[in-house]
């Protein structure tokens, strides 16, 4: 409905004297207020969109893609024990408790986390998924799983082989660690009293298949 100037209703307005005539004009003016909250949504769409596109190249504020299939490893698998010692996340470790350890902080929870996880298969049957909250076994920046392009250390191995079992079985680095010390087994992964002997049904150290949950 037109207005005067003063706010009252125009007589020379057709509109104003047929209330149907006045339904209808709100109808059509309706039509470009709807068009308009669609434009609006379809430009914030494409927006959406090239800012998917722009962190999927790589750009500032990308994440990098997960793989449909977790990367899996055969890996040897040690008991670290340790009860009442502190793991490299601040835990402090107790009877039966349950988590693993990897070579590299690349690959470590905070305390309590379970954003790196891993998923370890033995052949008994037994499997069991359990956070990364410590470091080791025998090295501190292995992070083996990673391909040598974006590896930490010892980028002349293959993916999927750590250090420890490429010197034990190879002698590769004259046998040592990353301090010098002689590597006397080939393991990968050290699994927590309650991992190793309730979870998994171990009886001595073991090769698992560990799925690196977060790859």
């Amino acid at each position: 409905m037109s207005e005067n100037p003063d706010g009252g209703a125009s007589a020379a307005d057709p509109l104003a004297t047929d209330p149907r005539a006045g339904r209808g004009r709100n109808v059509l003016l309706g039509r470009p207020v709807i068009g308009a909250v669609l434009a609006v949504a379809a430009f914030a769409a494409l927006v959406l969109i090239g800012t998917r596109r722009r962190r999927s190249a790589g750009l500032p504020g990308a994440q990098e893609p997960r793989s449909a299939t977790p990367l899996r490893l055969r890996v040897f698998a040690t008991r670290e024990g340790l009860v009442g010692g502190q793991t490299a996340n601040g835990h402090i470790i107790t009877a039966h408790d349950h988590f693993v350890a990897l070579p590299s902080r690349r690959g470590l929870s905070p305390k309590g986390g379970t954003t790196k996880s891993v998923k370890i298969d033995a052949d008994n049957g037994r499997s069991v998924i359990a956070p990364v909250w410590d470091v080791g076994p025998w090295n501190t920046t292995d992070d083996y799983w990673n391909p040598p392009s974006v590896r930490q250390s010892w980028t002349n191995l293959p993916q999927g082989t750590p250090e420890a079992q490429a010197a034990f079985q190879n002698g590769y680095n004259g046998g040592k660690n990353e301090k010098g010390h002689p590597v006397t087994n080939p393991a990968g992964i050290d699994l927590a009293d309650g991992t190793f002997w309730d979870d998994l049904e171990l009886t001595g150290n073991a090769w698992v298949w560990v799925t690196f949950l977060w790859t």
